[in-house]
């Protein structure tokens, strides 16, 4: 059975990427520091039929991190969720505009690097707000982009909707 290894659960697009993983019959694995997010998480995905597990780690940590992608599976795979800074530099948040665009990097040197072992990377970016209402940027169509990535495999770069002129 594969494991959705999910660094960075929350109620939003994380909840909806873990329902929608689960549905699939993937077990669900959620690492973070504070142990009492995760029971709540891994109780209310308990209650809908996924299988999902809370393991405390620190993702800053790589032996902590690494200790709990060990769980990882017969298809691994590495999804980056980023918003558009990550192509186009914003000064209002510059901080997460070099992060993004460095994570972009990454994941597709990861890709490059790691495809003879057959494991993916990939980054979707949101351009815009993330809102139950929006419908290529709700958390529910991200789950489903996101899953989609993970199946059909291949190329680095994704966008939940065309970036804005």
């Amino acid at each position: 059975m594969t494991t959705f290894a999910l660094v960075g659960a929350g109620p939003g697009p994380g909840l909806a990427a873990a329902r929608r993983f689960g549905a699939a019959g993937h077990h669900v694995a959620l690492p973070a520091r504070d142990a009492d997010h995760l029971d709540a998480l891994v109780g209310e995905l308990g209650g809908e039929g996924t299988r999902a597990r809370g393991l405390t780690a620190d993702v800053l940590d790589p032996a902590s991190l690494t200790a709990v992608l060990d769980t990882a599976a017969k298809e691994p795979g590495l999804l980056f969720v980023n918003g558009g800074s990550a192509l186009r530099p914003n000064p209002e948040v510059a901080g997460t505009s070099v992060a993004f665009a460095a994570e972009g990097a990454h994941a597709a040197m990861l890709l490059d690097a790691l495809a003879p072992e057959n494991i993916d990377a990939a980054q979707l970016i949101v351009p815009g707000a993330i809102r139950p209402d929006a419908e290529p940027s709700s958390p529910d169509a991200l789950a489903e982009r996101l899953y989609a990535i993970h199946t059909e495999r291949g190329a680095c770069r994704h966008y939940a909707e065309s970036m804005p002129a």
